[in-house]
């Protein structure tokens, strides 16, 4: 898994480096960082963690800023797991992940946007 930029502490907003996963870890995240500054450690989910939350988010990045699309992007990839192809078969709206230019169909209502962020 590549980067485009390394992320920052979510904690102090300090750099990161990656760190070894424990077995735990393996389970969960797909890539665990530690804060040089602060020194905590926090991971990146696997993708089947996001299938458990209340409202959609992108199976990959996790990003809950999407588009709702009306057709297919014959350009970007189209997700391929059997739950999103059973949302398809039953009519699920088409949504659109601008990091990682993911398309995918989820019934999960859309995240309601905190006041003061921007798209």
């Amino acid at each position: 898994m590549q980067f485009d930029r390394m992320p920052q502490c979510v904690f102090c907003q300090g750099q990161v480096h990656r760190s070894r996963r424990s077995l735990f870890d393996r389970l969960v995240y797909e890539v665990v960082f530690r804060c040089e500054d602060c020194n905590r450690r926090f991971g990146l989910p696997k993708a089947w963690t996001f299938a458990w939350r209340p409202y959609v988010n992108c199976p990959k990045c996790g990003q809950t800023n999407l588009d709702r699309r009306t057709k297919r992007d014959h350009i970007d990839r189209m997700h391929r797991h059997p739950i999103s192809r059973i949302q398809q078969l039953l009519f699920a709206p088409l949504y659109h992940c601008h990091l990682c230019r993911l398309q995918f169909y989820d019934w999960r209502p859309v995240k309601a946007p905190v006041a003061g962020e921007s798209r």
